[in-house]
C-alpha cells in the first residue's frame, strides 16, 4: 500500500505550466460586424522629414464585414462594395467602381497591417512611398481607427 501511495505521489505530480502562451487572436471572427471610423491620421514625410499632418474625424463612414469577405464601405454619400481578404495582420480589400452623380470612382486594390483589433476597437496602419526623378522620397502614413457599431 505504501508503495502505491509513493507511484501515486510520483506519477500524480507533473509539472504545469503556469504561463501558457497567448492565443492568436481569430482576427477571422473578430472583424465580422459594422466598424464606425473615429479618427484617420496622416502624415506626409519628404526625404523623411515631416511636411505634413492631418487629423480627420471622419465619423459617420463605416466598414461593414460580413462572414463570407464580402462588405460595404460607406463615406457620407456613397456607398462602395468590396470584397476582403484576412492573412496573418494584413487586411486586402478589393473594391469595384461605382458611379455617384457625374464622378466614377474606379474599382481599386490596396492592404492595411492591423495593428489592433479586438471585439471593439480597429486600427489599421497603411504607408506608401513614391521617389522622383531626382530622387526625392515621398512617404505617407496613415494610421485609422474604428470603433464597433454592431455585430
Amino acid at each position: 500500500m505504501l508503495l502505491c501511495a509513493c507511484a501515486l505521489i510520483f506519477f500524480g505530480c507533473g509539472s504545469k505550466n503556469n504561463n501558457p502562451t497567448p492565443s492568436k487572436p481569430d482576427y477571422k471572427t473578430l472583424i465580422i460586424g459594422k466598424w464606425g471610423n473615429a479618427k484617420d491620421t496622416i502624415r506626409e514625410y519628404t526625404n523623411d522629414k515631416l511636411t505634413k499632418t492631418h487629423i480627420t474625424n471622419t465619423q459617420g463612414d463605416s466598414y461593414d464585414f460580413k462572414a463570407d469577405g464580402t462588405g460595404i464601405e460607406k463615406w457620407t454619400t456613397l456607398t462602395i462594395p468590396y470584397t476582403y481578404i484576412l492573412s496573418d495582420k494584413t487586411l486586402s480589400f478589393h473594391t469595384f467602381s461605382v458611379k455617384d452623380g457625374a464622378a466614377t470612382y474606379p474599382g481599386n486594390d490596396f492592404s492595411f497591417e492591423i495593428k489592433s483589433l479586438t471585439t471593439n476597437e480597429l486600427i489599421l496602419f497603411y504607408q506608401n512611398v513614391d521617389v522622383d526623378s531626382k530622387g526625392n522620397v515621398y512617404k505617407e502614413v496613415e494610421i485609422d481607427h474604428y470603433f464597433k457599431l454592431s455585430n
